[in-house]
Order: C-alpha cells, then sequence, then structure tokens
C-alpha cells in the first residue's frame, strides 16, 4: 500500500471543492458535508435499486447505470475524506487500524 495515498486525494478533493466559492454556491464546510453525504448515499441506494431492477431505471443502459454508481460512490467518498480532514482524522491511519481490527477479529473468531 503506498505510503499516504487518502492523504494525497483528500488533497485533491480539497482543491477541487475549494473551487465551489467561486460558483456562487455556499462554503463547503462540515456541516454541507454531513448533509450531502446522507444525499450521496441515498443515491447509491437509488442507483444499486435500479441496477437490481426493484426501482424504474429511467431507460439507463446498465453501463450508465454503473457509471453513475461509481460517480455517487466517488461522492460518498469525497464527503467521508473532507469531514475527515475537518475533523483531523488520519485516514490511512484509520484504514490500517480497521484492516489490523479486522484481523484481529478474524483470527479469535475462527477459534470458536
Amino acid at each position: 500500500m503506498p505510503n499516504k495515498p487518502l492523504a494525497a486525494l483528500t488533497q485533491a478533493i480539497l482543491k477541487s471543492l475549494a473551487q465551489y466559492d467561486n460558483q456562487g454556491t455556499r462554503h463547503w464546510d462540515t456541516d454541507a458535508a454531513m448533509k450531502d453525504l446522507a444525499y450521496q448515499t441515498g443515491s447509491v441506494a437509488k442507483v444499486l435499486m435500479q441496477l437490481e431492477n426493484t426501482r424504474w431505471a429511467d431507460g439507463k443502459s446498465k453501463d450508465e447505470l454503473m457509471r453513475q454508481l461509481r460517480n455517487e460512490l466517488a461522492d460518498v467518498i469525497t464527503d467521508a475524506l473532507y469531514i475527515a480532514n475537518e475533523q483531523g482524522c488520519d485516514m490511512d491511519l484509520a484504514v490500517q487500524e480497521m484492516f489490523a481490527d479486522d484481523d484481529k477479529k478474524a483470527q479469535e473468531r475462527a477459534k470458536l
């Protein structure tokens, strides 16, 4: 795993979101990102339902829906990394800790 891939991605996200100020929208902050995260999560669910044919796909092809899914998931990642940055969370460290915790749980559960 590269040294700090999420830190580099976060910097690119911050640069991109800084452009919002020039678009006439409200300055992006944690409050906006939290609200948008909920919205984007719902958008992911909608596309997944469309892919499963449990929601009308509005004539979109599977390729179009997959492109939309990628876009919505990227929005979720963007919001999460923005919020983490604003709160001072090192997400590269968080991912390493999560994998270590998951490995420990899996080893403990395999002994049962």
